[in-house]
């Protein structure tokens, strides 16, 4: 419960006000990362097939469990998940969902408000993208335009320029913000 982490107001709070105090603790303690992932094994295979992924987590410190599992609850969506030593994140990679975050915390974002038009044109390509699956012979296979994973790439890299977490193999290139 809030009570757990000292923050028993919480309860108290109409929705436009804790949206107004999830902006504050997103603008300072959350991050989006946007994903570009091939799986493994997919360049010996004739079809290259790949996924993109936008997330969104708040990571705390452990002793504040409490708070993270009842945003999950307050908002109706999302998990609590290990994160860096002694620390756990509030998360989501369901795009509707990050979507909805978004839509409920842009009004009153301070230092992330810049961001946005970046962030919301990563899920808009990502709806893009789903409209180009289709069912084949060889079970899923995409044919997107590679102008959409083109501009994916680049907005992943712009949305914040102060972490640059692109995996060494290669694989993977994710960007927090």
């Amino acid at each position: 419960s809030s009570k757990m982490c000292g923050l028993s107001n919480l309860d108290a709070l109409s929705d436009r006000e804790f949206a107004i105090w999830l902006a504050a603790f997103f603008d300072g303690e959350g991050c989006i990362s946007a994903s570009l992932r091939c799986p493994r094994g997919t360049a010996r295979r004739r079809h290259i097939g790949f996924s993109l992924i936008v997330m969104l987590g708040i990571g705390q410190h452990e002793r504040y469990e409490g708070l993270l599992h009842y945003m999950a609850r307050r908002l109706g969506y999302g998990y609590v998940c290990p994160a860096a030593r002694n620390n756990l994140r509030y998360a989501t990679n369901n795009h509707c969902e990050v979507r909805q975050f978004l839509n409920s915390v842009a009004p009153f974002l301070a230092v992330k408000a810049h961001r946005l038009p970046a962030m919301y044109r990563l899920l808009d390509i990502k709806d893009e993208v789903s409209r180009y699956r289709g069912r084949g012979k060889q079970g899923w296979s995409l044919t997107v335009p590679l102008a959409l994973i083109v501009e994916f790439a680049r907005l992943s890299t712009t949305v914040n320029a102060k972490t640059n977490g692109e995996r060494q193999n290669g694989r993977s290139l994710s960007v927090l913000m």
